[in-house]
């Protein structure tokens, strides 16, 4: 079945130069959740500290799927797993996207590449989201006489990326999604004096936010985990409410806060909810999500995305998420129709693919 991943940070083709499994898990979800070391000599140990965990078992099945003939991967095998790995990419040093276009059917990956914003690594069916946290948190400024240059360049900056068909914030990871009004007095003040303050923060993204609507790019933003504080999707509220012609989509269903990704898609228009990372992070309680989302609100505004770095843990990814999918619409008359919706043609609408 077709699909569309609206959130993802591929790897670079140099990447899958000397490519190995352990090389493969250091850019991986369990990778990070274990603290793998990247050595060969510690996989056996992310059998131990992950057992149980859903984003290993689904990474372990994606594997086994790909290079040991759909037998999962298991302490025992992982070696003979090793080697196939090894030796797919050496046959075919694009192996990647085989797996992107063929193994997991994606028509097209919105590629969040942070390292260069609005790149899509040359290849077809990228589309990137151009990622602006650097821009709202200072770390974009260079010689601009006055906030209102600052805010130009940054303009410059997306019109640039051609192929582009959203916007992106993470600062969830830096700060807490609670913006203020917009004080645009105050920013111009604070940036002349060199400082950019909370004040200026808020007024850039004001800014994003009036140029993804002139654009009619969406604007994804990431909600839930990250710092913690102040990052659940609710904290948007004033923010979404102040840009009524913006489109805004949610991504990772504002996990652990789910409820708030719910109250937002139920009563604003202008809010769309994506299921990125979430099936990685819990299929029972994205099942769940999912379920109570079609009942909440229309099911054009839920999208999938795959969230992760490398090709075999977004097949991995999309797995877990059709799994939830299935477990949350399973003996609906409409199950295969929402299942479209939500891994295909929702997507294809909101980004216009």
């Amino acid at each position: 079945m077709k699909a569309i991943s609206t959130h993802a940070h591929y790897e670079y083709h140099s990447f899958y130069q000397d490519i190995s499994l352990a090389k493969l898990l250091g850019v991986t979800y369990p990778g990070w959740l274990a603290h793998f070391s990247g050595r060969a000599e510690d996989i056996d140990k992310l059998f131990d500290s992950l057992t149980g965990n859903g984003c290993f078992w689904y990474f372990r099945k994606a594997m086994g799927d790909i290079y040991h003939s759909g037998q999962i991967m298991t302490r025992e095998n992982w070696r003979e797993i090793d080697e196939a790995l090894r030796a797919r990419y050496r046959e075919d040093p694009y192996f990647y996207n085989t797996i992107i276009t063929g193994i997991s059917g994606l028509q097209w990956v919105v590629l969040d590449e942070h390292r260069d914003p609005g790149d899509d690594h040359g290849l077809d069916c990228m589309r990137p989201s151009v990622r602006l946290d650097d821009w709202v948190m200072g770390n974009a400024r260079k010689a601009e006489k006055d906030f209102d240059e600052y805010i130009e360049n940054m303009e410059a900056f997306v019109c640039c990326r051609s192929r582009a068909v959203a916007l992106k914030l993470a600062v969830a990871y830096r700060r807490g999604l609670d913006f203020g009004p917009e004080d645009i007095n105050g920013a111009r003040n604070d940036f002349a004096r060199g400082d950019f303050s909370r004040t200026v923060q808020d007024a850039v993204a004001h800014r994003i936010c009036d140029m993804a609507a002139r654009l009619r790019f969406p604007l994804q933003i990431h909600t839930g985990f990250g710092l913690l504080d102040n990052t659940r999707a609710m904290n948007l509220l004033p923010l979404i409410r102040s840009h009524p012609d913006t489109v805004f989509a949610l991504l990772h269903i504002s996990m652990p806060w789910t409820d708030d990704a719910l109250a937002l898609g139920r009563d604003l228009d202008n809010v769309y909810i994506d299921l990125s990372w979430a099936s990685l992070l819990s299929v029972t309680r994205t099942a769940r999500f999912i379920r109570e989302a079609v009942e909440l609100f229309p099911a054009q505004k839920l999208t999938w995305g795959c969230d992760t770095w490398t090709a075999e843990e977004g097949y991995g990814a999309l797995m877990s998420a059709r799994r939830a999918v299935h477990e949350a619409l399973s003996g609906m008359d409409e199950e295969a129709e929402l299942t479209n919706r939500i891994f295909y043609s929702n997507a294809k609408a909101l980004y216009r693919l």
